[in-house]
């Protein structure tokens, strides 16, 4: 009778050094789990820090910039991977076991977050910000489009098609935003201040529209034959008298004042295959249009 207990005692030893062992293994294995998440988020919220200037870059050349779109975005970014960061760090400092679904959960919440970042880094440095000289594009105080006009949004949509099509290789969504300016120039004598920047505003605004007309019909018709489906949203406003980006020392009659802005950017199709950036690449040198410079 002894020698059974001692045989069932061993056995019972053996199982709790065996569940001790595994248990102290699963423990140090699930530490290095939680470091290793933890380094993982402080890496994503550096990187969301780093488009967050990107984005200030381009708003910096153009506030109008359809980039300022990222802003809630990576805000909203910043705010997930802080309550990842927090969550993790105080699983840590309870020493205790996280559920699994818990640490698969944040797996696949970094994963994802990794690659929007991804995305959104390419749709950032690919986007564009050009200004239009109105003086070249359209009659003076009218929105109607001029010979050289045409030959110059003719030359942009060159140029924008070729930037778009041999960047991505995939299905996509170009987005579009046409700014319009004037100066403080009057329409008739006797008029007042309101009913001249009312005037203004409308010419802006009118000008931009038949740039945002022109340019659909153009790149349609030049996406039509790519090997890609390519969307177009575009999108047009008019700023009147305000001051266009980075203008210093403006005058009443001004031709720096008299500009189109386009800023752009491309958004991929899910699943889609992005490009690398390749850096310190010459600028393409434009005559007309110009890239905004700073």
């Amino acid at each position: 009778m002894p020698k059974k207990i001692s045989v069932v005692a061993h056995f019972c030893i053996v199982a709790l050094l065996m569940v001790s062992c595994r248990s102290a293994y699963f423990a140090r294995y699930q530490q290095k789990t939680l470091d290793k998440y933890v380094w993982k988020t402080k890496q994503h919220l550096s990187k969301t820090a780093q488009l967050k200037l990107l984005v200030d870059r381009r708003i910096k050349l153009n506030p109008h910039s359809v980039a300022k779109n990222f802003y809630p975005v990576l805000d909203n970014v910043s705010k997930k991977l802080s309550k990842i960061h927090h969550k993790l760090r105080c699983q840590i400092a309870s020493n205790q076991a996280m559920p699994l679904y818990e640490i698969r959960k944040i797996k696949r919440a970094l994963h994802s977050t990794h690659q929007l970042l991804n995305k959104t880094n390419q749709h950032i440095l690919n986007g564009t910000e050009h200004v239009l000289k109105s003086d070249v594009l359209f009659e003076v105080g009218s929105a109607q489009l001029r010979a050289a006009g045409v030959v110059s949004l003719n030359q942009f949509a060159q140029y924008f098609k070729h930037k778009v099509l041999t960047v991505y290789r995939a299905q996509m969504q170009v987005k579009l935003n046409i700014t319009g300016y004037a100066d403080e120039q009057g329409f008739v004598k006797g008029e007042s201040d309101q009913q001249r920047k009312e005037k203004n505003r409308l010419l802006s605004l009118n000008r931009a529209t038949a740039i945002k007309q022109y340019l659909s019909i153009v790149l349609n018709q030049k996406f039509a034959n790519a090997d890609k489906e390519v969307m177009l949203d575009i999108n047009a406003e008019g700023k009147g008298e305000q001051l266009p980006p980075k203008l210093r020392n403006p005058q009443q009659n001004d031709h720096r004042r008299r500009v189109c802005t386009v800023s752009s950017y491309t958004i991929l199709e899910t699943g889609a295959q992005l490009p690398i950036i390749q850096k310190n690449t010459p600028k393409r040198i434009l005559t007309n249009p110009s890239p905004i410079k700073d």
